[in-house]
């Protein structure tokens, strides 16, 4: 089950941003040289997905989502995160 399944949408929210927080002590590790570079790309991926998943509630009211429509959310929701991964 999902975590707002099990307990409810607050807590889900909650432990999203505690996980964002935790993502952002492992990127403390990073040289220097690299971290502004990767902040970047990591801020961007997280934007894009945030869009996504706007994305996918807006279609929920909607019937006539065209497939480049829905193929763009899929991209913003999942895609970038294989994209930012590979890029890091």
């Amino acid at each position: 089950a999902t975590v707002h399944e099990k307990w409810n949408a607050n807590t889900a929210i909650l432990s999203g941003d505690v996980m964002l927080v935790k993502a952002y002590d492992l990127l403390l590790d990073l040289e220097p040289e690299v971290l502004k570079d990767v902040l970047v790309l990591f801020n961007q991926c997280a934007a894009q997905v945030c869009e996504g998943q706007q994305l996918d509630m807006l279609f929920e009211n909607r019937d006539n989502v065209t497939v480049d429509e829905y193929l763009n959310m899929i991209r913003l929701k999942t895609a970038v995160l294989l994209g930012f991964s590979l890029q890091l």
